[in-house]
């Protein structure tokens, strides 16, 4: 992707789908969508040096699914600190160590198969990829999308998760809204019955 977090459209709608039991963990799912990319990010921002390609060992189905075990981990161990900013946006929530590594490794991945849509390998090209090294040279999946659709799909991941997530807001503070008044009519029918 020209844009790094184009990526968090393909996890948005994922996410929000889900919006009553909450079983995709945000955090990791986000993280997992662009951690793929922090070499390219630190080659781009630090260095004008790009001998071995912006995508690199990074960007390939092995490196991607290391990565996600270990986002899943960190987001598991940092879970606390997460829950606070989560609270923040009205999306608490407590998913497993399991279910965590689970979400990070299909966003890495999905970050991989979109990227090798759009870019073939060309040896020794800044922005070459291989994603089956080191078990096969090449990009066997160039094109599988067409060169347009895997930031189409990200677009529309985008639209479609915000608007999942107002309508999440909008469900959320009207039925906190319902509870509380339902609560408050229960403990005014025991005063009520007190006096």
């Amino acid at each position: 992707m020209p844009f790094t977090p184009f990526h968090f459209g393909i996890a948005l709608p994922c996410i929000f789908w889900d919006w009553k039991k909450k079983r995709v963990d945000i955090i990791s799912a986000l993280i997992g969508t662009v951690i793929i990319d922090i070499r390219s990010a630190f080659l781009v921002l630090f260095t004008s040096k790009t001998e071995f390609g912006y995508h690199g060992i990074l960007h390939n189905f092995l490196a991607a699914i290391i990565l996600g075990i270990l986002v899943g981990v960190f987001v598991h161990l940092t879970r606390n600190q997460w829950n606070i900013l989560l609270k923040l946006g009205k999306w608490e929530q407590k998913t497993s160590l399991g279910s965590k590594i689970i979400v990070a490794c299909i966003f890495t991945t999905s970050h991989i198969l979109l990227d090798a849509a759009i870019y073939e390998f060309v040896s020794g090209g800044d922005m070459s990829m291989a994603p089956l090294q080191p078990f096969a040279s090449g990009n066997p999946l160039y094109g599988w999308l067409g060169s347009v659709q895997p930031m189409a799909l990200c677009v529309y991941g985008y639209i479609i998760g915000i608007g999942m997530y107002i309508g999440y807001l909008f469900w959320f503070n009207v039925s906190q809204k319902s509870i509380s008044k339902d609560v408050d009519e229960i403990l005014n029918s025991f005063e009520d019955e007190a006096n």
